[in-house]
């Protein structure tokens, strides 16, 4: 049950339902980040969510995605914790 954590089932934590992102939905694996590989809202090409991975530093942004490394398939997906900068007009931030 929701009302008690010792209930809960492991899957959905007492929601209910459980959620599950389709990445060919997601991800267009044949062409590169410059190309417009995420498919998410917000993340069109140049948008400062996009450059949270196109501005990063990390990937090839001509490269299709489909073509990355294994590892680099793992930090555009997963990420490791590394931040970085963007500049804003306001100033930049570290996110």
């Amino acid at each position: 049950s929701f009302n008690d954590p010792a209930g809960m089932c492991p899957e959905c934590d007492g929601v209910g339902r459980t959620v599950h992102l389709d990445l060919d939905r997601a991800v267009d694996w044949s062409k590169s980040l410059n190309e417009g590989a995420l498919l998410l809202p917000g993340l069109s090409v140049g948008s400062w969510e996009w450059n949270l991975y196109g501005g990063s530093g990390r990937f090839d942004n001509d490269l299709p995605l489909g073509e990355f490394g294994a590892e680099e398939r793992r930090l555009l997906l997963h990420g490791s914790g590394f931040t970085v900068r963007l500049d804003l007009r306001t100033g930049s931030a570290d996110m």
